[in-house]
């Protein structure tokens, strides 16, 4: 697979792309491209833990200008590692980053 920013990625290369550079990021899970679904599956101690439908980002990535496209690339990886952050309680008097309360 040839990587050129100036040209957009196939679908296949996008897929196997996305899946190399999740698993790159520190996905500790097995990270699979399934071409015939065109979607990326995260699994972690066997259990499927994540999916990742590609149709509407690759749509996406193909809209960009060429410029864009390596920051689309680096926001979808971050989209599939949330999963390793810590969400913040919310409910307790002060802990609603929207809504504060003093």
């Amino acid at each position: 697979m040839v990587y050129s920013a100036q040209s957009p990625l196939s679908k296949d290369d996008f897929g196997q792309t996305v899946a190399a550079r999740i698993k790159k990021a520190g996905e500790p899970g097995s990270v699979t491209y399934v071409s015939e679904d065109f979607r990326i599956v995260i699994q972690d101690e066997g259990q499927v833990v994540q999916h990742m439908n590609l149709e509407n980002v690759y749509k996406e990535y193909w809209a960009r200008r060429a410029d864009q496209r390596e920051m689309l690339l680096s926001k979808i990886i971050q989209t599939a590692l949330v999963r390793h952050k810590t969400i913040p309680e919310w409910g307790r008097r002060g802990s609603d980053p929207v809504n504060r309360h003093s």
